[in-house]
């Protein structure tokens, strides 16, 4: 059988030992240990961090034994967005300049710098999708000037896999 999922989420596999005489046993076989909830049951759950091949054995009382393969594809849908405006007018609508994406993925840096390199803001190490965390278009506590400003992201995937970013943003006023 072959099953896609995304990164992070979970799966549920079970078979079963074809004209089995009795009440067979099982065991689960994986590549990378601790990718399922039970290895020596007939149902499993499964949570893999990359595209993997299970393999269920089945044996019955009389000896006789049978396979089943299972094939995970684990998509790797790896989205960063940061927007390319903002209007921090105090509206509550797009107020803040946030890093947006996958939930489960890490902003390891997010820094926003003006037209001539001069750091504005910078925060490390919080979940992507943070409502709290994001510039706010300020700098040393006064409202920053409408205009393009540069910002920089690097962030690290359920997977552990790191990638970094940079674009720009307009900040309206």
């Amino acid at each position: 059988d072959d099953y896609t999922i995304a990164l992070g989420d979970t799966l549920a596999l079970a078979g079963s030992a074809q004209n089995a005489a009795g009440t067979p046993e099982y065991i689960w076989m994986a590549p990378y240990e601790g990718t399922l909830d039970c290895n020596e049951c007939q149902a499993t759950r499964a949570f893999p961090g990359t595209s993997i091949l299970y393999e269920l054995y089945g044996i019955d009382e009389n000896g006789c034994e049978s396979t089943h393969k299972f094939y995970v594809y684990v998509q790797k849908d790896r989205i960063v967005a940061v927007p390319t405006g903002f209007t921090p007018n105090g509206d509550n609508t797009n107020d803040i300049l946030r890093v947006h994406g996958k939930d489960g993925t890490m902003v390891k840096r997010f820094q926003v710098f003006d037209r001539w390199g001069e750091l504005l803001y910078q925060e490390t190490d919080f979940p992507i999708n943070s409502e709290t965390i994001g510039w706010d278009g300020s700098f040393r506590g006064q409202p920053a000037n409408g205009g393009v400003y540069i910002w920089y992201v690097v962030v690290e995937y359920e997977d552990g896999m790191e990638e970094a970013f940079r674009g720009h943003s307009t900040l309206i006023r």
